[in-house]
């Protein structure tokens, strides 16, 4: 316990000093604002570039403008995630920082809980801040049928729970290597793959991006299917930060 508020504080400092904060929300709330007006104003810049008739197509309702936003959510996303937290425990082990902690009798378990739980609730909070956000643009700025928040909030969940498996996978890739942009590149290539794979029949029902694909039907998403992607997505960040414990008690810290 005492490993594990040390360095959950330690998160903290760090993520201020290093502005990985301010990087994580401008990928996630600067653009729920950002993007209805973009959406917004896209027709006035194109009017003069299309022709008439194609301009119906640049008309948006709030559920367009709000499936917009969650495609730059999944897509720009693991970009900001992965890339801001790529070095979360290389960098730890290329710099030698975990000499002194363990010289200390700091514990594996507590390190990397501490940086799990600190990221997840910190993506957490961003995400549905981002969705709140941007639900009141999209509603303020388009006309036709109102986004509800509560279905809103229920989309950003599934997203945080897709981005916490996406945390914890990164968290075992980088305690195998020095160079967390090995570590990132993996991560970043995996989740760019997932939809391919999610064609495969019989394997989309045991991705976690099938969180995604449910967080973009909005009110119209599948709570069985909803149910069985969060449980078996929360088991795989479970497995992933067991396994990154065991490999976090045989590194070389030297």
């Amino acid at each position: 316990m005492r490993t594990f508020k040390a360095y959950f504080k330690k998160e903290i400092i760090e993520s201020w000093r290093q502005y990985r904060y301010l990087v994580l929300a401008v990928g996630f709330i600067f653009f729920a604002i950002a993007d209805p007006l973009m959406l917004k104003i896209l027709p006035t810049i194109l009017k003069n570039q299309i022709p008439a008739e194609m301009m119906q197509f640049m008309q948006f309702d709030p559920v367009q403008a709000v499936a917009n936003y969650m495609k730059d959510i999944y897509q720009l996303g693991n970009l900001f995630v992965i890339l801001s937290l790529m070095g979360i425990i290389s960098d730890e082990i290329g710099q030698e920082k975990l000499v002194f902690p363990y010289s200390k009798g700091s514990k594996s378990e507590g390190i990397v809980l501490a940086k799990s739980i600190h990221y997840s609730l910190t993506l957490l909070f961003l995400i549905l801040v981002g969705f709140i956000l941007n639900t009141y643009y999209v509603n303020l700025l388009f006309e036709g049928v109102i986004v509800g928040y509560a279905d809103t909030l229920r989309s950003g969940l599934l997203f945080a729970i897709y981005y916490i498996f996406t945390i914890s996978l990164l968290l075992l890739f980088s305690s195998f290597t020095r160079k967390g942009l090995v570590a990132g590149m993996i991560v970043l290539l995996f989740n760019y793959i997932e939809p391919v794979l999610y064609n495969i029949k019989g394997l989309a029902d045991w991705l976690p991006y099938n969180l995604v694909r449910q967080a973009n039907m909005l009110g119209d998403l599948n709570m069985s299917i909803a149910w069985k992607s969060i449980l078996t997505t929360l088991l795989y960040a479970i497995i992933l930060q067991a396994l990154t414990i065991w490999r976090m008690k045989r590194v070389e810290v030297i």
